[in-house]
């Protein structure tokens, strides 16, 4: 089977952090935009700074992180307000998650995309795979 990428969506509380647990324990790469989206906001990036220079100094916390909550607060009711921050937050988030995809994804000569697993992962396939074969052959 070749390689592929599967995106899981869905509503708050949907479940979507719990599949993606169980795609972990089966040594799956997860790259979630969740997490890009508070990379893309960290202390010292180019979207904190962006976000400080539209919507003020307000919107940190003491230590220099994004508060959320106040930032939540300027943008819920206003619809002009949180385009502008979804104009400057989605394509960073956009960029972060293209660059985790592309150190885990190349595309060959031919153009096809192209992964590969770790060491250990390809092992315990490779078990699965003869332990599935052995099982056939004694049940027949």
């Amino acid at each position: 089977m070749g390689s592929f990428i599967i995106g899981v969506t869905g509503g708050i509380g949907s479940g979507k952090s719990a599949v993606c647990a169980e795609f972990e324990k089966f040594g799956i790469t997860v790259v979630d935009a969740d997490i890009a989206a508070r990379e893309a906001v960290v202390p010292g990036s180019d979207g904190l700074a962006e976000i400080v220079a539209n919507f003020g100094t307000g919107i940190l916390m003491e230590d220099g992180n994004l508060d959320r909550s106040k930032l939540r607060d300027i943008v819920f009711d206003n619809d002009a307000k949180r385009t502008k921050l979804e104009a400057i937050l989605h394509p960073k988030i956009r960029h972060l998650i293209e660059q985790q995809l592309q150190e885990l994804l190349f595309l060959d000569s031919r153009g096809h995309w192209v992964t590969w697993a770790e060491d250990e992962l390809q092992y315990r396939e490779r078990q699965r795979s003869r332990d599935a074969s052995r099982e056939a052959g004694m049940a027949t």
